[in-house]
């Protein structure tokens, strides 16, 4: 959004939003080596209090030793005044950007307002591009760096420094159909999903990334062969493009497996890293394969692999059920392992011979590494996106039978090493490229 060099007008109306915008512009101007400044519209709707709206945003302005400018600019007559003040304000803001030399106009959109949008068009019958909402970075240099905030989280920062917003009567109008939304809407989907606001704009996301990706292929910028993706092209998108890419590609790959936000997050890190896994499982017996610099989806067809116990000696490889487990001596001084691809065991004296692999066991339950409670094994494995039907085949390396490390999932508590440990081993898996053994030929996609 914000260049070495760019400068950018703050777009301040004197709400809790648009103070919260300055104060992060503001803080963060070195960082980003940007100038900032305040612009201010008043559109004399309210009479006074519009007047004395100009008046705050003016000291604040000075308060923050940033340069302000502002215009009067009256909506006048017609239909629908909200359309209107928005499209007067954006002209009197890019006449005041165009005066001062700013080349970009940052406003305070938050998540909320987002989400307020998406449902405004949704009640309206919009379609995918005006469902797809509010855009981050505009073609004419508007930015909304706030995008991603929560509007509390805003509003506690401007409190967090001091600052008392202005309040404008006119938000809790209920003329206007965005004050309905928010006043009745919103606390009622709330019933049903605490979350609505995050859903709602996270949907605006994935239909403004899907449209975008779209643009990509079609502008051949995107080159995939056969239908497979090469990975340095997906590691060099913009990250905000990355996960809707993917999405949108494997849903033309395999259109009954729609990943969700944690397979599309392993995803990534399977374009993006090298770290040990290769595959990502998602539903209907598909999976996202990374061979050979580029990605595929693929269907497996056939039972998960059957996990048989397995003994884990020390210092020994072993090969189960597609995944390939090491387990050696741990240096001294113990290292902490880098993730959760690998693990140092504190043996308590043992001599390992209780080491061993094992699939998880229904109702067994993990103390997570950092906390106190247990969690369902079961219920960590769907929350990293393990497919139910793969579930039972997951390997769970135990300690005298008890789970000690799921691979890339969990860390349990006995896993946990302190100065005085003597006696350690450190135990590092990777998944095994093996899904072209069971591939479903006639479901082949990519590659």
């Amino acid at each position: 959004m914000v260049l070495p060099g760019d400068r950018v007008l703050a777009a301040v109306s004197g709400g809790a939003d648009s103070i919260g915008l300055v104060l992060v512009l503001r803080a963060l101007r070195s960082q980003l080596e940007c100038e900032v400044m305040i612009g201010h519209v008043n559109h004399c709707l309210r009479g006074a209090e519009s007047d004395a709206d100009a008046i705050a945003v003016e000291h604040l302005a000075a308060a923050l030793e940033l340069p302000f400018a502002g215009r009067v600019a009256a909506v006048g007559d017609g239909s629908n005044l909200e359309e209107r003040a928005r499209d007067v304000r954006y002209d009197a803001l890019r006449e005041i950007a165009a005066a001062n030399q700013c080349n970009r106009i940052a406003v305070g959109h938050t998540r909320d307002d987002q989400a307020e949008t998406f449902l405004i068009r949704l009640v309206r019958g919009a379609g995918p591009v005006g469902l797809a909402g509010i855009h981050p970075l505009r073609s004419d240099g508007v930015i909304r760096p706030l995008l991603d905030c929560d509007r509390s989280a805003v509003a506690a920062v401007v409190a967090d420094e001091g600052f008392v917003p202005r309040e404008d009567a006119s938000n809790s109008d209920q003329r206007f159909l965005r004050n309905r939304i928010r006043a009745e809407l919103i606390p009622l989907l709330r019933s049903f999903n605490p979350d609505i606001v995050a859903a709602c704009a996270r949907a605006s996301d994935h239909l403004r990334g899907a449209g975008m990706a779209e643009a990509l292929w079609a502008e051949n910028l995107l080159e995939t062969d056969g239908g497979g993706l090469p990975t340095g092209q997906v590691s060099a998108l913009d990250p905000a493009l990355r996960g809707a890419l993917l999405r949108a590609w494997v849903e033309k790959q395999a259109a009954a497996a729609v990943p969700g936000s944690r397979q599309i997050a392993a995803i990534e890190d399977l374009a993006c890293s090298d770290g040990p896994g290769v595959c990502v499982e998602l539903a209907g017996g598909w999976s996202v394969l990374r061979s050979g610099g580029e990605l595929q989806v693929r269907r497996i067809c056939g039972q998960p692999t059957v996990l048989e116990p397995t003994a884990l000696p020390i210092g020994a490889t072993i090969e189960v059920a597609g995944w390939q487990l090491r387990c050696e001596p741990a240096r001294s001084p113990l290292a902490l392992p880098k993730d959760l691809w690998t693990a140092v065991c504190d043996l308590a004296g043992g001599t390992g011979a209780g080491l061993g692999v094992r699939a998880p066991r229904s109702g067994e339950r993990v103390t997570p590494m950092g906390m106190t409670g247990s969690k369902s094994i079961f219920r960590l494995l769907g929350e990293h996106g393990i497919p139910r039907l793969s579930r039972a085949a997951y390997p769970v390396v135990t300690l005298s039978d008890r789970p000690l490390w799921i691979p890339g999932v969990v860390r349990s508590t006995e896993t946990a090493v302190c100065d005085s440990t003597a006696d350690a081993v450190l135990l590092s898996a990777r998944r095994l490229n093996r899904i072209e053994d069971r591939e479903d030929p006639a479901n082949f996609r990519g590659g």
